[in-house]
């Protein structure tokens, strides 16, 4: 410590202290940690006299002080260790910047990120310098925070079952897929989080998902007698208009839940609907009509319904059933809007229930921008 420093406010205070019913001491202590902290490196002998005092007037210190007092002294590295353990048995307010930044030890971290209080496991999950045990421990916390503050911690060592582990919790959470897809995975293990990807990651997923199923027989397969039927209901749902049937014969033909599909129609990409008519077998031109009424963020560009439609016709039907799979597998729920409020609307992306007139006035004219005329 800078000893002319300190005496000068020791005398300041001691001055302060003269003044009838003033209490000196939570000064006193603020004063000596804020000189403490200053500087790195202390002498033994200062070591000792600072770990004296602040003991003593930590006994007498209110939550308030206490709590402003750990949150100094836990990212100093001199930091007497009586005194960080002292905090870490305290409450929230003065263990968690101890187990956030201090110079802890590992069992107490296992012990905290295991079976600590959700503000300690939270805290422990922002470290640096975690192990891979200790990441285990946390991630098997129910408490969202503490999977999301995981996967935002890129220091973290979140190995290849750990992540897909965290993918699997991401189903619901946005937040968490999105922390997720900024971790270094193979593309591969990405495409549960397809629909929480920006524009680059859902190219880098189709790319590794194309390249994982290169072989002989990656041919446009011919479609079951079943198969056809199904893709003859979404052509004959499609051409009413019927937004309700479409959904309905989509997810029929998916084998997956209504709600998946809504979430697939949904996205205002357009990605996930184009995998999902690619995995059922639609022709280029089928694609494209959909495309064109699906709303006017796609409908309405006619560069966005061309590189949609070049999706669907280029992309294999196993390796977009797949990538639909691992979506539906992994998607957010969302729930349904009041049909009232989709039906006939013609600015809010769900565009197939408008009236038969208007859909064929549309498609028409999207087709004469799509040939150029």
């Amino acid at each position: 410590m800078d000893h002319d420093d300190l005496r000068g406010s020791l005398e300041r205070l001691v001055r302060l202290g003269r003044t009838p019913n003033v209490d000196i001491r939570p000064v006193l202590l603020r004063v000596l940690v804020d000189m403490f902290v200053r500087r790195l490196h202390h002498a033994p002998g200062d070591l000792a006299q600072f770990e004296d005092m602040i003991g003593r007037l930590l006994d007498d210190a209110d939550a308030e002080v206490r709590s402003a007092v750990a949150d100094k002294l836990a990212g100093h590295p001199a930091t007497p260790r009586s005194l960080v353990d002292r905090f870490l048995g305290g409450d929230d307010a003065t263990a968690a910047p101890m187990l956030a930044r201090a110079a802890v030890g590992g069992g107490a971290m296992l012990h905290a990120a295991g079976w600590g209080r959700p503000a300690l496991a939270l805290a422990v999950a922002s470290r640096p310098d975690l192990s891979p045990d200790v990441v285990s421990s946390l991630v098997e916390r129910p408490e969202r925070e503490v999977l999301l503050a995981v996967a935002e911690n890129m220091a973290a060592p979140v190995g290849i079952d750990v992540f897909r582990y965290l993918v699997r919790r991401a189903r619901d959470d946005a937040a968490l897929g999105s922390a997720l897809l900024k971790r270094d995975a193979p593309a591969s293990e990405r495409a549960p989080l397809f629909l929480f990807a920006d524009s680059a990651d859902r190219a880098a997923i189709i790319l590794a998902a194309r390249r994982d199923d290169l072989g002989p027989d990656m041919g446009r397969t011919r479609l079951t007698p079943e198969e056809t039927a199904a893709l003859e209901r979404i052509e004959r749902a499609v051409m009413a208009p019927d937004r309700d049937g479409f959904d309905t014969a989509l997810a029929t033909a998916l084998n997956i839940r209504l709600d998946d599909v809504w979430r697939l129609i949904d996205d205002p990409k357009g990605e996930p609907l184009a995998l999902a008519l690619a995995a059922v077998g639609a022709s280029p031109e089928l694609a494209a009509r959909v495309f064109i009424l699906s709303g006017p963020a796609i409908g309405h560009s006619v560069m966005a319904v061309r590189t949609l439609t070049a999706l669907v016709e280029g992309m294999p039907r196993r390796t977009a059933a797949r990538l639909v799979a691992a979506m539906t597998h992994a998607a957010a729920r969302v729930a349904r809007r009041p049909e009232a409020e989709t039906r006939g609307r013609l600015e809010d992306g769900r565009s197939l229930a408008r009236p038969r007139k208007r859909a064929e006035e549309v498609v028409a004219d999207a087709q004469r921008r799509l040939r150029g005329v």
